[in-house]
């Protein structure tokens, strides 16, 4: 497996076990297919009040949803927390920051041909994602670093499926 971290927080963004896009917007994103899934909730099957769940047809089981929630898949994998959104002129300050930390991150872990090809794709990146930014749903790493990369959450054209972006050149590949 394979677990993509942001390079300078070292936080988990998302792993290959789901599926992903390493190519969106010219390569200047990881476009990961994100769904909603339930967590939490304890299967009854009839075991603790003395029945035999195995004569049981699955049909007759139930759940107690007490305590379920919805979470998207990716998000709650890899611990990231739900964060407010900005608008394009906080959006725009925090690109600025972000770009330079991103670039010394990756000189310094000398990731040096990642951080030109980071420095050709960021720009017109960015000038994209301001374009929508308030489209989006924003999540950071689990360490809440702010000035860590952000996973954009959003829905296709069709409403139904959504996705999350994350800044390609910003991540690192860990081999687990």
């Amino acid at each position: 497996m394979i677990i993509f971290r942001d390079v300078i927080s070292g936080d988990e963004m998302f792993s290959d076990a789901f599926d992903f896009d390493p190519t969106y917007k010219d390569g200047a994103f990881y476009k990961v297919k994100v769904k909603k899934v339930m967590k939490g909730g304890t299967q009854l099957d009839g075991a603790a009040f003395g029945f035999n769940a195995s004569e049981e047809a699955p049909d007759d089981e139930a759940v107690d949803d007490s305590g379920v929630e919805q979470v998207w898949d990716v998000a709650d994998s890899h611990q990231l927390q739900d964060t407010l959104p900005y608008d394009k002129k906080g959006f725009t300050g925090y690109s600025k920051t972000y770009a330079k930390a991103v670039l010394a991150a990756l000189e310094e872990k000398g990731l040096t041909d990642q951080a030109n090809e980071f420095k050709a794709k960021a720009g017109p990146a960015v000038k994209w994602l301001k374009t929508c930014i308030g489209d989006f749903d924003l999540f950071t790493g689990e360490s809440q670093n702010f000035e860590g990369s952000l996973g954009y959450l959003n829905f296709e054209e069709n409403g139904v499926d959504a996705y999350m972006l994350f800044f390609k050149q910003a991540l690192f590949e860990e081999k687990v």
